[in-house]
């Protein structure tokens, strides 16, 4: 299966691939693979250059081996070398065609380096061949590949599930990979009780793989303490491991630890220069920091090695949003998918932009199409079930505020709710000197769980309650014990005021960043 004359040097690239009867296949000796396993050791341990070497003596003796050229490529890309892994990639094909585990990397390869329609070909190839031969890929590691494949090409989750990971584990109970896709699925959902249980599967099989701990980290999505343990086992494992750095990066923003994340976000680039992620990460801490040259540079970083990558806009439009900056993540999103229409993850998180910002009739359409496009997304569901909640609540209204709770509670103190909200806008709209064009909207929980699910997209929140949604820019919710909701209806509006002041006077967002 030759790929791309002339790979990584933009010559012209023509995609053609072969349903030849005969397998070509390498029978490893067992010197072989015990050197295979030791050289993966090294993967694992993060001694990515030493692998490297690995592969390329064994490749230089004899070419013989599918898993050396899989692992060379794998290695190259954990170090940013991706112009040395699509050739290492179209190399292997060379003599390995039929090879669904290398056709993927080969996907993977041709992404990061610029070449998204080759890198979708590659990908229908790997559903063709499957197709027209599926005798040939009935082993758990093909069908553990297959079924990635058939994820990236947007085919049903529990199709993918029943059909490819089960089927693996089943033909192989102890393959890690099969849980470890499982659990990557899982957490694609956030379904996070199955990704524990995937991860913890996974680990049993390969204790040495930092990528199960890092799981198993992002699965104890409530349960700090567990997380942390996870994620320091796989940094133990592997102080190389850029996904581990990155989690650690995530967390430290969410903390508005923001020069402890820069610090980690260096090491992460000395590892790979060219992570997406990184890069990505470090464009949300310029922007929050106001420094939106620099924001714009690493953006531009992060688009390097493929510019319509969607994930670049989507991660920092994330984290945005996450700091409450509502107009700026949804552009971002809208960025994003306008590299990639469907691409389902900007599409939920704009969809909690949209809602945010108090755009309702667009925020739950778009609800309502992800959750048709994607039956198993927990977001998407929860969101389409909180609507027929919200949908029986009380409305009040005065001349600057509109006020949504239970039916119940409003009849016993909502005239209380709106006497508050309006001596409250009398006395902070004059102390921080800010004009409220719009109509202000407040949503009242009196269930913790649909306040989270409507912030969210998923239940928990801790001590968060009470929600504005406009005007367009939100200030953090006080962070406050539970008590009645009468006594938190101000909060908002007292939050929100100090940054609606600096949005009608931007050369103060460098001076509020400090």
């Amino acid at each position: 299966m030759h790929l791309w004359p002339g790979a990584g040097t933009g010559n012209s690239v023509v995609v053609r691939y072969a349903l030849a009867v005969g397998v070509i296949a390498a029978l490893t000796t067992p010197s072989s693979a015990a050197e295979i396993a030791d050289a993966r050791k090294l993967y694992l341990a993060g001694k990515y250059p030493e692998c490297i070497a690995e592969c390329g003596k064994a490749l230089d003796a004899n070419g013989v081996g599918v898993e050396w050229w899989i692992l060379r490529a794998q290695a190259e890309l954990a170090t940013g070398k991706n112009a040395d892994a699509l050739r290492t990639a179209a190399a292997g094909l060379d003599h390995y065609e039929n090879s669904l585990e290398l056709r993927y990397v080969a996907y993977e390869t041709l992404l990061v380096n610029d070449k998204p329609q080759i890198a979708e070909q590659v990908l229908a190839s790997i559903l063709g061949v499957a197709e027209a031969a599926p005798w040939r890929y009935g082993d758990a590691s093909s069908r553990v590949t297959l079924g990635r494949a058939m994820l990236k090409s947007g085919i049903d989750a529990r199709k993918v599930l029943e059909t490819c990971y089960d089927v693996a584990k089943k033909s192989n109970p102890e393959l890690p990979d099969a849980y470890l896709a499982t659990g990557e699925l899982s957490l694609l959902k956030h379904d996070y009780a199955l990704a524990v249980d995937a991860f913890r599967e996974a680990i049993k099989r390969a204790p040495d793989d930092p990528a199960a701990y890092i799981g198993l980290a992002r699965g104890f999505d409530s349960n700090p303490e567990q997380a942390s343990a996870a994620l320091k086992k796989a940094m133990e494992l592997n102080p190389n491991f850029v996904d581990g750095m990155l989690f650690q990066a995530e967390n430290l923003i969410d903390r508005e630890d923001y020069a402890d994340a820069e610090v980690l976000l260096k090491k992460t680039l000395e590892v790979n220069p060219k992570d997406a992620r990184a890069w990505s990460y470090r464009a949300v801490l310029a922007h929050l920091a106001a420094e939106l040259s620099k924001a714009e540079t690493y953006r531009d970083e992060a688009l390097g090695g493929w510019k319509s990558n969607p994930e670049v806009d989507y991660l920092i439009g994330l984290k945005l949003s996450q700091n409450y900056r509502f107009t700026e993540g949804s552009a971002h999103q809208k960025k994003a998918l306008a590299f990639a229409p469907d691409y389902l993850p900007a599409k939920i998180q704009l969809c909690s932009d949209l809602l945010r910002l108090g755009k309702e009739d667009e925020g739950w359409a778009l609800a309502t199409d992800v959750f048709k496009a994607d039956k198993y997304n927990i977001f998407a569901y929860n969101l389409v079930t909180l609507h027929d909640i919200i949908g029986r609540f009380k409305t009040l209204e005065t001349e600057h505020f509109q006020v949504r709770m239970d039916p119940t509670e409003a009849q016993i103190y909502g005239s209380d709710v709106l006497t508050l909200l309006t001596s409250a806008r009398k006395k902070l709209t004059a102390k921080y000197d800010v004009v409220l064009p719009d109509t202000v909207t407040i949503e009242i929980f009196s269930q913790q769980k649909d306040f989270a699910i409507r912030t969210f997209g998923l239940p928990g929140g801790g001590r968060l309650s009470g929600r504005l949604l406009r005007p367009c820019r939100h200030g953090k919710q006080p962070r406050l014990a539970r008590r009645p909701s009468r006594e938190l209806a101000g909060h908002p509006l007292a939050r929100i005021l100090p940054h609606r002041h600096v949005d009608q006077d931007p050369q103060q967002n460098a001076a509020l960043a400090q």
